[in-house]
């Protein structure tokens, strides 16, 4: 919800209807492959690798306000950009 046309009223965000703008649109691929190993006959293990926002994109997942000096400020927190991730699993 963004603030109305006065966006400080009493030191605080005066904001608008709730709902009343649309975000941006989310995107993020994400790529990822395991394998599957036998170590023995009772022991059995997985590797994989997975990439996350392989695409990179800036992501806003939240978006506040805050009042400094009687303006209210815009705060936006972006996801985190590209992500590589590693698995071992060992089954027994």
């Amino acid at each position: 919800t963004t603030p109305q046309t006065t966006p400080v009223l009493n030191d605080q965000v005066n904001y608008d209807v709730p709902n009343n703008s649309r975000l941006d649109d989310y995107l993020r691929v994400d790529v990822s492959a395991t394998y599957k190993f036998n170590l023995s006959k009772k022991l059995k293990a997985t590797a994989g690798a997975s990439l996350w926002n392989a695409l990179d994109r800036q992501n806003i997942i939240n978006t506040y306000y805050l009042v400094e000096a009687s303006q209210a400020n815009k705060i936006e927190r972006t996801a985190l950009g590209i992500t590589p991730n590693l698995v071992f699993r060992i089954s027994f």
